[in-house]
């Protein structure tokens, strides 16, 4: 990973512990149960808030780990450790937390490289329908950031606006058929971008 990430990670050894057991190879169902209780600030009597520094380097590591297994892999792309640990991570998170953890990798879009179109591989992987409320929870959360970073004042980074593109233009996604985006679709056709000439 890059320096200072594994180092911040390290605040918190249970943290990078378990992260690093995971890309190894050694699942532990406690850690990912712990997981909501790490990623969060000490707090005396009010419900903790998130350590979002924490969650941001948490999600850096997980799309570095996965860019680091495109390049080193022959298997498939979504046949990986990295990408069944983010899924993991967002299964074992609540609402918020998993809301500050896509938000964590929709930071990683920018400019056209492989770290780049490692968090765009991730992110439609996370978005594809699936069978369960967890899944249709995290497809709406993926959609819900990519959608508020496209509401900002442009212009928008390369990655933001591959992954829209992607989205809005393979029928694999169906995201014009969720039940989150059907009141809403007159203004998604206004936030997604127009398909590439």
């Amino acid at each position: 990973g890059i320096p200072g990430i594994r180092d911040a990670l390290a605040q918190v050894p249970e943290l990078l512990t378990g992260l690093s057991e995971y890309v190894g190879g050694t699942v532990s169902v406690q850690w990912l149960r712990q997981l909501q209780t790490l990623l969060r600030l000490p707090a005396v009597g009010a419900p903790a808030a998130y350590n979002l520094p924490l969650v941001n380097m948490l999600a850096l590591q997980v799309v570095i780990e996965y860019s680091h297994h495109i390049r080193t892999h022959t298997a498939t792309a979504t046949d990986s450790t990295p990408l069944r640990l983010a899924q993991h991570i967002l299964a074992h998170l609540d609402p918020e937390g998993r809301y500050h953890f896509v938000n964590g990798i929709v930071s990683q879009l920018r400019y056209p490289n492989a770290f780049t179109i490692a968090g765009v591989m991730m992110l439609l992987y996370l978005a594809r329908p699936g069978d369960g409320a967890v899944s249709d929870d995290i497809q709406e959360i993926v959609l819900r950031c990519l959608f508020e970073r496209r509401l900002s004042v442009g212009p928008h980074p390369w990655g933001l606006t591959v992954t829209l593109e992607e989205l809005a233009t393979n029928s694999e996604y169906a995201i014009r058929e969720r039940p989150f985006v059907l009141p809403h679709l007159a203004a998604l056709d206004v936030l997604l971008p127009a398909p590439s000439r």
